[in-house]
């Protein structure tokens, strides 16, 4: 669908359905499917810290950045590293991901789609390195 396809018939509906979880004290959590690094100044329009967003595919630290710590974020490790990487670049993965993304919070390490079919030691790994390096001082 197209930008204005989305602003003018998805967004607004999906707005007010996050607005009425909001005002009833629950915390919105989508999962935004494909690729939504075009679509992420639209979705910030929500009460800063009122919302948990995973991405399937989506620039993390754009993310971040165009984000701000107002929306937690959830993700960020792809099903195709986990899937058929190393522990160590998994590894390695999770700890940029952490330094970029996480630096104040509002961050779950998680991976980006389903673990059906990633290998057990690189879910280990994903979360010796959660453990590790995702700590707050």
């Amino acid at each position: 669908m197209s930008r204005e396809q989305y602003l003018r018939f998805y967004w607004p509906t999906l707005r007010e359905l996050f607005l009425a979880l909001i005002r009833e004290g629950l915390c919105p959590c989508p999962f935004f499917e494909g690729e939504y690094s075009t679509r992420l100044d639209i979705i910030k329009d929500i009460p800063p810290g009122k919302a948990c967003y995973k991405f399937e595919t989506v620039d993390m630290a754009k993310a971040r950045e165009v984000l701000g710590e107002g929306v937690c974020l959830r993700g960020g490790v792809p099903a195709s590293l986990l899937v058929t990487g190393t522990p160590q670049a998994v590894k390695e993965h999770c700890r940029k991901l952490i330094s970029v993304v996480a630096r104040q919070g509002a961050f779950i390490m998680d991976s980006a789609s389903a673990l059906d079919d990633a290998k057990p030691e690189n879910v280990k790994a994903l979360f010796d390195a959660t453990r590790e390096f995702g700590r707050y001082s």
